[in-house]
């Protein structure tokens, strides 16, 4: 089976419009000339071809621009990963399992299970679970903020 990444067509574009139709919303790109080569297939393939679309804003510098959904991910593991070495959080968690918790691995397990991924790094892709962690969290804070 052909692999998604291999069967992809790269080439740089700029934004110029977005609008909406009754279908959707509409992105209309300029493809550098230097970059039409590679995008020659497109012209080959019929009108209404479905193609897997991926995109990241680039810098003047070529660095990758993130966006606030990939910073808010990032900012959930690594929140994660911070809680599952503090003792107290570690106490916390056990709480809510009923179990005692003895080291950052354990507690990462748990946490794991507790929102229903199989690594912290999920998050950065599954809203639901990093929502979940956040209000874990919060109910954390406060609990540790009543305690003192």
């Amino acid at each position: 089976m052909t692999e998604i990444k291999d069967a992809a067509i790269h080439f740089e574009a700029k934004k110029i419009s977005l609008k909406q139709s009754k279908d959707g919303t509409i992105i209309t790109l300029v493809i550098h000339p230097a970059d039409t080569g590679s995008v020659s297939e497109l012209w080959e393939t019929w009108t209404g071809q479905r193609y897997m679309v991926a995109m990241v804003g680039l810098t003047d510098e070529e660095r990758p621009i993130a966006t606030k959904t990939s910073e808010a991910g990032s900012r959930a593991v690594q929140s994660a990963g911070i809680l599952c070495r503090d003792p107290d959080f570690q106490e916390y968690i056990g709480q809510q399992i009923d179990t005692f918790i003895p080291d950052d691995e354990s507690c990462a397990r748990e946490l794991c299970s507790i929102l229903g991924i199989a690594s912290r790094t999920e998050m950065k892709e599954n809203e639901e679970a990093r929502e979940s962690f956040l209000a874990l969290r919060d109910r954390f804070n406060r609990s540790r903020d009543e305690k003192n």
